[in-house]
């Protein structure tokens, strides 16, 4: 059983906008670890904003660093489970 401040972290999962594209994304994606992670930036800039024109191969071995972290920070919260029961959550969750 998850304890309460566990479950508010999860329900509670903290995103930042991009101030060029007016997207979303999860802080944990990006390797924060809340929002007061000092190294949060007040003005922040996605991966595709940011590497698209001039380092799109940069962007794309991006992509599968953050993966990595949304699936850390899952099993961080809820338990080690079957790959399989990760990935359904996380298509859920999305």
């Amino acid at each position: 059983m998850l304890d309460i401040q566990t479950l508010d972290r999860i329900l509670t999962c903290l995103q930042v906008n991009c101030k060029y594209c007016d997207t979303w994304q999860h802080l944990h994606c990006y390797g924060f670890t809340g929002d007061d992670d000092e190294r949060l930036p007040k003005d922040h800039v996605c991966y595709h904003c940011l590497l698209v024109l001039e380092e799109p191969e940069t962007l794309s071995k991006l992509l599968p660093l953050v993966q990595r972290r949304r699936i850390i920070h899952h099993v961080s919260g809820f338990g080690q489970k079957k790959p399989s029961e990760i990935a359904a959550e996380l298509s859920k969750s999305s």
